[in-house]
């Protein structure tokens, strides 16, 4: 099997560098101390509840923090619950 891969020459854009919309870019993140993301279950993910109404349906900025929210959201892995399948 070939792959074609395609490498980038130019540098990263400003928007690149800063992972807007994914919410893992500079401005998402603590940068000082612990390095955690500024929208977190201690906040309820600063859900937006009119974006939530009118454009998506999480209202939680950034595909990256929706993907923390709903790990951080469902609880523990419960080891006596035996797995199906």
């Amino acid at each position: 099997m070939e792959l074609d891969v395609q490498l980038r020459e130019e540098a990263l854009t400003e928007e690149d560098r800063m992972e807007r919309g994914h919410g893992n870019g500079p401005d998402h993140v603590e940068q000082h101390g612990e390095f955690r993301s500024l929208r977190n279950k201690r906040n309820n993910w600063l859900i937006d509840r009119q974006i939530q109404k009118t454009e998506t349906f999480t209202g939680i900025e950034g595909i990256n923090t929706q993907d923390r929210a709903v790990q951080e959201s469902m609880g523990p892995v419960r080891p006596d619950h035996p797995l199906e399948g």
